[in-house]
């Protein structure tokens, strides 16, 4: 016998799934491990179980569930019948999958970009560091993982980077601007430029993504161009 609930998961009247076995409403790569759970309770080896299955509906499609299957014994304590509860977890299954999906794409961004990619915890800590931070600054990322992005600030830079930081945990999901000088594992300076996102919240990431681009040849322009400039303006002045 079966339940409405059931009936309508897989698309069947009653009349249509009694005396059929689930085995035929079962997706063929999942139907052999229920089978061979099925027949350890039939024979006393095993009192209950539970399994995510794959069932097929009227149309082809498919609906995941969770069985929870147990015996029910007759008052002799022999097996009479087994009870199994199916939960439709098919919602669950497809956001995990569509999770997998970005996570791979994710990672695969992250291996491949020229520019630093950092996560950090909501305190500031780092939890993970792309591979390209050796690049840039000279450090092996596992170097840097569980020290805080602040360790590595000039300290002129610290109270920006401090007010940046903290538009980044008010603002979730919003793309925040961060600047300022880290430390190179040779002691020199390199200017990044960042963006920063907070997604704490998105399962995928489970943190605050930092994208940072070092910028030092650019600023240092700058800087060569401002004197210039100054001199320039000094001997018009004379």
């Amino acid at each position: 016998a079966t339940n409405p609930a059931f009936q309508v998961m897989l698309d069947r009247s009653e009349s249509e799934l009694r005396g059929v076995s689930l085995d035929e409403w079962a997706h063929p790569e999942d139907a052999e491990a229920d089978r061979e759970l099925r027949e350890q309770l039939a024979t006393g080896s095993r009192s209950a179980y539970q399994i995510e299955k794959r069932y097929l509906r009227k149309d082809g499609s498919i609906r995941w569930g969770r069985l929870s299957a147990s015996v029910i014994s007759s008052s002799q304590g022999t097996p009479q019948f087994i009870l199994g509860m199916i939960e439709d977890i098919t919602d669950r299954k497809l956001a995990e999958s569509a999770l997998l999906q970005n996570e791979a794409k994710w990672r695969s961004l992250i291996l491949n970009s020229s520019d630093i990619i950092t996560i950090l915890d909501e305190s500031g800590r780092i939890i993970y560091e792309s591979p390209s931070i050796e690049t840039v600054l000279g450090y092996e990322p596992e170097e840097v993982v569980g020290l805080t992005i602040f360790d590595f600030i000039h300290p002129d830079d610290i109270a920006a980077v401090t007010s940046q930081y903290e538009k980044l945990i008010a603002n979730p999901a919003d793309p925040i601007p961060l600047e300022g000088r880290f430390r190179r594992a040779d002691g020199s300076w390199c200017f990044l430029e960042a963006v920063g996102m907070n997604l704490l919240a998105d399962p995928a990431v489970s943190g605050i993504a930092i994208n940072s681009r070092d910028m030092t040849a650019r600023r240092q322009a700058e800087y060569r161009l401002s004197k210039i400039n100054e001199c320039f303006l000094g001997f018009s002045s004379d």
